[in-house]
Parts: structure tokens; sequence; C-alpha cells
């Protein structure tokens, strides 16, 4: 008895980060370890996570019960997208509030682990992957060979495997040695129409190197898009997908269902 009040009140504390880390298990946050996007030009524009694709589902995560993990290629504390920073991408100013509280104050996502450093036998301890948006991840997770490596492992255990806008790129990661890992999958993505409204004049300054739903559509990806700026979220088998910040609602039930089922079966 005197052990579940220590937790209770540690809970009350720490808001729910005590009881996640006791509670259903741990979810592998990855982010991107740069603050930029080199542009076709040769630009380099800066970038990072969006705020609402990391902390609507970080937040809900947490809510539910799963600890959050950090891990990026570097190490290092990941940069935000500073033109997400801004009430306007969230339902009310509480959520934003929230959210910035969550960017400010978490000490896992300031001292990320590097993805060198997770073994087989510690992604095994992990009951779902998820990756948020914001164009970063378009920089390194798109090539980053541990990134591949962490995508085939919670592909073939069948795990819940989430990812958001820009995130979906780190898919192209895993591409390579044969058939595709999520070849013939459902999927979405930032679209290629809104990335080129973002291009003539919606902030980008430039043109990116490649558009991330081309590629996955090449790489064997059945992509899916709706019209830009509206919601889309998509689940096939372990695999789940947001098309952009207007989807992350959707998204995050969708990622919620899928732990509740614990594996994903085809």
């Amino acid at each position: 008895m005197k052990k579940l009040l220590m937790l209770a009140l540690a809970c009350a504390v720490l808001s729910g980060t005590a009881c996640a880390a006791a509670g259903k298990g741990k979810v592998l946050v990855v982010m991107s370890g740069v603050d930029y996007l080199t542009l076709k030009e040769g630009k380099q524009h800066k970038t990072g996570y969006f705020l609402v694709e990391l902390t609507g589902p970080a937040l809900a995560l947490q809510k539910a019960g799963y600890e959050l993990v950090f891990a990026n290629p570097t190490g290092k504390e990941p940069a935000m997208d500073q033109s997400s920073d801004n009430a306007r991408w969230f339902k009310t100013q509480k959520e934003y509030e929230e959210a910035k509280a969550f960017s400010a104050n978490s000490a896992g996502l300031k001292q990320p682990r590097r993805l060198d450093s997770i073994t087989k036998r510690d992604a095994g301890q992990f009951k779902a992957l998820f990756v948020p948006g914001g164009h970063a991840p378009m920089e390194d997770l798109a090539r980053d060979k541990n990134m591949g490596r962490l995508l085939r492992f919670f592909h073939a255990m069948k795990k819940p495997t989430a990812l958001i806008c820009h995130g979906p790129a780190a898919l192209l990661s895993s591409t390579g040695g044969g058939k595709w890992i999520y070849d013939g999958y459902k999927m979405t993505v930032f679209s290629t129409e809104e990335e080129k409204i973002s291009e003539n004049g919606g902030g980008l300054e430039g043109h990116v190197r490649f558009y991330p739903g081309d590629e996955l559509s090449k790489a064997g990806g059945l992509v899916e898009a709706a019209a830009p700026w509206t919601s889309r979220a998509v689940r096939d088998r372990e695999l789940i997908t947001g098309q952009n910040p207007m989807s992350e609602a959707e998204f995050t039930a969708l990622l919620l269902e899928a732990l509740d089922n614990e594996k994903v079966t085809p």
C-alpha cells in the first residue's frame, strides 16, 4: 500500500512521466539529428521537428501510460522548426502551451540516445516506433543505415511503426537489397502538391531535392493523398502514416489503436 501511494504521488508531481515508466511499456521516438534541409539550389533551409507532430502523439502516448525514449543519429538535442511554434497549429491555446512545456522540459528530448547505440536487444524492449515530421528527416533519416536497420526489425516483429508528414521519408532508409519491406503497403506522406505549394511562396525559399511521395511510390509504396492541408492518416498492417500537421489527431488515434492490439497482423 505504501509503495502504491508513493507511486501515485510521483505521478502527480511529474505529470504522468513516472506512471508511464511503470505502465504499458516504451515507445521509441526517432528524431532527425540536423536543423536544416539542403535545397536543390544548395541553400540550407532552417528546419527541425514540427511541434504539433511531435507533441500531439507524444503527450497522448504518455497519458496512455507509455514511456518515451528519444533517439537520433547524432545524440544532440533536436531542433524545432520555428514555423511550427505557433498556436494556429493547435486546437486550443492550452494544447499549444502544453506542447511548448513538453518541448522545453522533456529531459529525454534534450538528451536523446544515438541511433547506433540501439542494439537489436534494446529494440526488442519497445512497443512501437514513432517518427515525427518537419523537413529535417529528409536530410538524414531518409538515408541513415541505423534507421533502416530499426525499421527492418520493427517490420519483422510486426510492431506499430508510425511516421507523420515528412517523417515517412525515413522509410526510404530501408530500401535496397531486394524487395522493399513496405512494397505494396498503403501509406501517406506530405504530398508532392503540398511540397510544391511550400516551394512556391510557402516558406521553403527554394526547391527540395526529392519529393517523398514520389520516391516512396517508386520504391513500391501505394501512396495516398488527401487535398492539401486536410487530414489523412493510413494504417496498413504495422505501418501507420499521416500526411500533414492537420492529420495529427487521426494519426495519433490509429497509433494508440495499434498499440492496444499489441502486435499487428497482416
